[in-house]
């Protein structure tokens, strides 16, 4: 199963392509807020890195947030439309789940907890533990807090 991945929740825009659990390729792009710009033309991109048509992608995944409105805007919309003409599935993935996807599996039960910045001193996190071979269990939903407040209030 071949899997296109996009990430337009921050400012940094990234998409891969995975065959099975296996990726392919990756870009990561510093974007800033310029997603609309970029996204279509780093897919294709990255397609072409491979010798892979759109045709060829059997999924599309999608971070939803939490994260900029307007790129998570452009980065939904890309996908859906990709997935509407192709006529493929389309799954969503929380933007701080990915990044804990990227955490190496700690042997002890350690809180892992990422953060997005949110913008005017504020960030978008939540917290996680490890449940079992490459899993997590998120133990706090995801929220925006000050840095400060929330170490506070779980310390």
């Amino acid at each position: 199963m071949i899997t296109l991945a996009v990430d337009t929740s921050v400012t940094t825009t990234s998409v891969a392509l995975l065959e099975e659990d296996d990726v392919q390729a990756e870009l990561f792009l510093q974007t800033g807020r310029n997603h609309a710009e970029v996204l279509l033309p780093a897919i294709e991109r990255l397609l072409a890195s491979v010798g892979i048509e759109k045709s060829q992608i059997d999924l599309f995944a999608i971070t939803v947030g939490p994260g900029s409105f307007t790129g998570l805007r452009v980065g939904v919309s890309t996908v859906k439309g990709l997935a509407f003409v192709l006529q493929k599935p389309v799954v969503s993935v929380c933007t701080l789940d990915a990044l804990v996807m990227n955490v190496p599996h700690p042997d002890a039960r350690v809180t892992i907890c990422p953060m997005v910045d949110a913008g005017r001193g504020e960030v978008y996190t939540a917290l996680y533990l490890p449940s079992g071979p490459d899993t997590y269990e998120k133990t706090l939903q995801e929220c925006v807090v000050r840095p400060d407040d929330f170490l506070g209030s779980i310390g």
